[in-house]
């Protein structure tokens, strides 16, 4: 039954194999190309790697050589095997997601379902992401020994959100610890060159830090790590323009990644003035002076010299103190089961210890204690005050999808029915 469409398709296939032009980056030929072609589309990588008996992605191809249906892949995916890991991982991608922007994905066949479960997939395209309106506030501006950085231009109120930007890559985890490297390089260079030109020159025009093959280094310097879809593991997520926005140890926005909507929010934790620059955090919180900088050049490959960095010794010396009494407090308050009543005290202590430190990105878990301490000893009106807090910190931290967003929902509205409503009384009895 194949054969009239093989033999109309043989003049384009012969052209495209025989052609000294064939362009690795493209091999778009709709719905029918016979996976042997993949040594065409990818000539570049090592000649030791057995593609025609490399498996196939079964709910792509119905034979040895035709795809029978339409995928949602613009390109052939390009599979190898990694005995290390001892699976098959591809390169798949998608040219019109989020309206043109692009997307190429690296994992393997079994993982690909966590990404193709997310609504950003399963909705109808084109699909995009709307530009939130605290994006003309701000501009990328040259920054002395920084680069470009975005800095405001207008007045941003705390908790606004400033960007929404979807991967131009992501790769699963398990692919970047333990895939050959020559091989694990040239799924990357298929993966950059499939994407749209403007996409490709924004990947481009990353920087990297550590040298070695340029774009593993422009990955490993810029990548975010997020969860993706319905899945659990790891993801590295490559978002340039995010990667725009630069550190700082005491920052005054923070981001997270949607794993449904495939799209990293970036929101302000505090307002922000005309003229004041836009950073995150690229690190926990509650690091010490010296491990952030040895962090920081050991992971980025620079020299922190934000204001909680380069402050006087005897201010560095309290500021760790309070990083390590807040670690204290933290472990004492999450630990209930062992206490015999509630602490709100030393939860409000706990508030006012991030305050000092300016540690605004973080406040939301220190908001979550106090809340549940005065939901413990049943004051309603304390527990919905502190609630409240929370649930903007943690909107801004986490997504509205966190768990501990949709819990301290429910104690805004009804702390009565909370778990946590008299928690002690209850242990006590």
């Amino acid at each position: 039954m194949y054969a009239p469409i093989l033999l109309a398709l043989l003049p384009t296939i012969l052209a495209f194999t025989t052609s000294p032009n064939a362009d690795p980056s493209t091999c778009q030929i709709p719905f029918l190309i016979p996976p042997a072609f993949q040594r065409s589309c990818a000539p570049f990588l090592s000649p030791t790697v057995d593609l025609e008996s490399t498996p196939q992605d079964a709910s792509n191809i119905s034979s040895a050589l035709i795809r029978s249906l339409p995928t949602l892949w613009s390109h052939e995916p390009y599979c190898v095997h990694s005995p290390s890991a001892r699976t098959t991982f591809c390169v798949y991608t998608r040219t019109p997601f989020a309206s043109g922007r692009g997307l190429s994905i690296i994992c393997s066949r079994e993982a690909l379902s966590q990404v193709t479960s997310a609504s950003a997939f399963r909705n109808p395209e084109p699909w995009t992401v709307a530009r939130p309106a605290a994006a003309g506030k701000y501009t990328a501006t040259p920054i002395p020994n920084k680069g470009l950085g975005n800095v405001a231009t207008a007045a941003i109120s705390q908790y606004e959100e400033l960007h929404a930007e979807t991967p131009l890559l992501l790769v699963q985890d398990t692919a970047m610890q333990h895939v050959e490297w020559d091989v694990l390089f040239g799924m990357l260079r298929v993966a950059v060159e499939r994407l749209p030109d403007k996409s490709r020159r924004r990947f481009m025009e990353l920087h990297g830090q550590f040298g070695g093959d340029p774009l593993y280094d422009r990955i490993n310097t810029n990548a975010f790590n997020g969860k993706v879809g319905s899945g659990s593991e790891s993801w590295w997520t490559v978002m340039p323009e995010s990667s725009r926005f630069n550190h700082d140890c005491r920052p005054n926005a923070v981001y997270h990644f949607d794993p449904q909507g495939l799209t990293q929010h970036i929101h302000t934790v505090r307002p922000i003035a005309p003229g004041e620059e836009i950073t995150v955090s690229y690190l926990i919180p509650t690091l010490t002076h010296a491990e952030r900088h040895q962090k920081l050049k050991a992971e980025w490959g620079f020299q922190c010299d934000c204001a909680a960095c380069n402050a006087a010794p005897w201010a560095v010396e309290l500021s760790d103190a309070r990083l390590s009494l807040i670690s204290k407090l933290e472990g004492h308050l999450d630990d209930i089961l062992s206490r015999n009543d509630a602490s709100t005290a030393s939860a409000e202590l706990l508030v006012s210890l991030y305050e000092s430190e300016r540690l605004d990105g973080a406040m939301a878990d220190a908001y979550v204690f106090v809340a549940l301490e005065w939901a413990y000893v049943a004051n309603a009106e304390k527990a919905r005050q502190w609630a409240d807090k929370a649930m903007a910190a943690i909107g801004a931290l986490r997504g509205p999808w966190n768990e501990w967003y949709q819990s301290m929902a429910k104690l805004l509205v009804e702390p009565e029915g909370s778990p946590a409503w008299d928690y002690f009384a209850r242990k006590k009895a």
